[in-house]
């Protein structure tokens, strides 16, 4: 699997389980009566998502295109709703299966296992290079004692 795709499925699945937390909260926010409805329109998650600001370091390679994909993606697999009939900036819902999968977390655990995935290749990036850094001035300093005796 090519880099670009690792980060792609992260950016992806992060999106997936932003996009349920805040369509959740809405939910929340509606029964203790701080906010009428409990949808958000597509220019509202999307610009949530570019505020966010760990999310937004991920999410900037990707176009407002693909967020509208990865939107469409949760529609498909049934866990959130268009609700407005409207083009462009429809209004959004979570669904009974969007709010099992909010309660379960399942898309939140691979987000953290793509996040955890990417922070170990940094690890082992970082430790192949000191390794090398390692070997080198110990060769360096192996080489200068054997000239000076």
């Amino acid at each position: 699997m090519a880099k670009i795709d690792c980060d792609s499925y992260e950016a992806k699945y992060l999106a997936f389980a932003y996009i349920i937390d805040m369509l959740a909260t809405r939910i929340v926010e509606e029964e203790l009566k701080l906010r009428k409805g409990h949808t958000m329109t597509t220019f509202e998650i999307r610009d949530i998502l570019r505020k966010e600001t760990e999310l937004s370091k991920i999410l900037k390679p990707f176009s407002d295109v693909q967020l509208n994909l990865w939107i469409s993606e949760l529609s498909w697999m049934g866990l959130i709703v268009r609700v407005s009939e409207r083009d462009t900036n429809s209004e959004i819902s979570l669904t009974k299966e969007g709010l099992a999968a909010y309660k379960s977390q399942p898309l939140h655990s691979i987000a953290a296992s793509l996040i955890e995935a990417r922070e170990s290749r940094k690890l082992s990036n970082r430790a192949i290079w000191i390794a090398i850094s390692s070997i080198i001035i110990t060769a360096i300093f192996a080489i200068l004692e054997f000239c000076c005796k």
